[in-house]
């Protein structure tokens, strides 16, 4: 056993003080983040906002634009059943008397006998009704509609010469006070 030598052991406290003494070398090791910084938090919740926002914005005036169509199908319904009602009527007072809107005792739809009669005629929004008298439905309600009859004369494009006729004009109003307008020109007939 010549040649080896055994190297003599020291003590437990000799160690403990030789680390005391001697600086440490620390190697920093990057670990993986398991979560998000507040900072990304705040950043995707403001993005998340963003994008609610804008679809929440278009859902709406998605839904706007429905209840604007739907309100005009309603009141061109009015204006329509109106104007097709007016130009059935005679162009002549049947009993021969003359003058533009309604005569004596022509007070209501019932007893108007020709187109002019609708002169300056009013269905206040609450109480409209189809030309029979029949209530319309609730949703139509909130409209008011109106018709004028004026005589006048129109040029037609190419004829060139003027024709005297009845222009009638239905207007509806919508409950958040937007118009429709129909205006037909009756020509006046030949006798």
């Amino acid at each position: 056993m010549q040649g080896l030598a055994i190297a003599p052991r020291r003590p437990a406290a000799a160690v403990r003080f030789r680390a005391a003494i001697e600086p440490r070398v620390t190697v920093r090791r990057h670990r993986r983040r398991n979560a998000f910084t507040l900072i990304e938090a705040l950043i995707a919740a403001t993005v998340l906002a963003v994008a609610v926002l804008a679809i929440s914005m278009s859902l709406c005036a998605g839904h706007v634009q429905s209840r604007e169509a739907v309100h005009g199908r309603r009141a061109i319904r009015l204006a329509e059943e109106m104007m097709e009602y007016i130009v059935s009527r005679p162009y002549y007072d049947p009993d021969g008397s003359g003058g533009e809107g309604p005569e004596g005792g022509e007070t209501d739809v019932s007893t108007f006998d020709n187109m002019d009669d609708f002169d300056v005629y009013v269905d206040p929004p609450g109480a409209l009704t189809d030309m029979a008298g029949n209530a319309y439905p609730l949703e139509y309600q909130a409209f008011r509609r109106s018709a004028e009859a004026r005589y006048t004369t129109a040029a037609p494009g190419g004829l060139g010469a003027s024709i005297p006729g009845l222009s009638v004009t239905i207007t509806v109003s919508g409950p958040a006070g937007r118009r429709w307008r129909m205006t037909r020109f009756v020509p006046k007939p030949t006798d």
